[in-house]
């Protein structure tokens, strides 16, 4: 089998919103600003990026883009993203909308 013949899989994109009360939107961006530094030192992890929305500070999207669904699913267990969900969870005024998105032309 010649390496043009494998053909690979698409990478993986997420995109993730939060939001929270003002009260606590810097407990959320400091646990978010931990988490973006520990992904982008993952296997697997080709972008994982963080925004604050421009009219509505409490509100932040995390864009990430992963090499594969393995990879994905592998940083689902890493301390880093538990102890994430962990701080995200004390939060009682987080939003969460989570979704995966193919990439199309």
């Amino acid at each position: 089998m010649k390496s043009s013949d494998i053909v690979s899989a698409p990478p993986v994109y997420v995109i993730a919103k939060l939001a929270v009360s003002e009260k606590e939107a810097p407990g959320l961006l400091s646990a978010l600003h931990e988490l973006v530094c520990a992904k982008k030192l993952e296997a697997g992890c080709m972008e994982y990026s963080l925004y604050r929305e421009t009219f509505e500070e409490r509100s932040f999207v995390i864009h990430e883009v992963w090499r594969s669904q393995d990879d994905l699913d592998a940083h689902m267990y890493t301390p880093h993203f538990l102890n994430f969900i962990s701080r995200v969870e004390a939060l009682s005024t987080v939003t969460s909308d989570v979704n995966k998105i193919s990439f199309t032309i």
